[in-house]
């Protein structure tokens, strides 16, 4: 068997390559080269369509979680449509009310309570300060009626 001439590993087992010229060795030699790791392939490019698919992909899911939670939120006090006639709708209104006879409607604490369904009679006690910066509490009661459409009057039937 012949070898083509070329570089080859050195017999000796040393860290070597050694020339041959077709039919002896020439007296040449050098270090054995490193190996060369083979080169990563590169991460293809997105065509303009795939950069497009993608964006509308994560846009989609966006628009699916947010519809998905406003359906939560919406949903969370059951079945049933909100209407505004319920206990805290009516103590809303009520407190709202008493803050308008107030001097200092700022400083409020309320302390309320709810009866009934449709007509609400709402109970309570605020504190709050005077023209003179003083803290005093009042006992109050209103009338809270759910009128058709969602809306509700709101009448003080005592205040002091």
């Amino acid at each position: 068997m012949t070898m083509s001439p070329g570089w080859y590993p050195d017999q000796e087992g040393k860290p070597l390559e050694r020339e041959w010229d077709g039919s002896k060795w020439t007296g040449a030699s050098r270090p054995t080269p490193s190996p060369v790791p083979a080169p990563k392939p590169d991460k293809p490019e997105l065509t303009l369509f795939g950069r497009i698919l993608k964006y509308v992909g994560i846009l989609a899911i966006v628009v699916f979680l947010f519809v998905g939670c406003v359906r939560l939120v919406t949903q969370a006090g059951g079945d049933d449509e909100y209407n505004g006639d319920n206990e805290y709708e009516a103590i809303a209104q009520c407190e709202a009310r008493i803050e308008d006879l107030l001097k200092a409607p700022a400083t409020a604490d309320f302390n309320s309570t709810a009866t009934g369904g449709g007509t609400w009679t709402v109970r309570g006690t605020v504190d709050a300060e005077n023209g003179f910066g003083a803290l005093i509490r009042s006992e109050y009661q209103c009338t809270v009626i759910a009128n058709d459409g969602g809306t509700m009057s709101t009448r003080v039937d005592s205040f002091g």
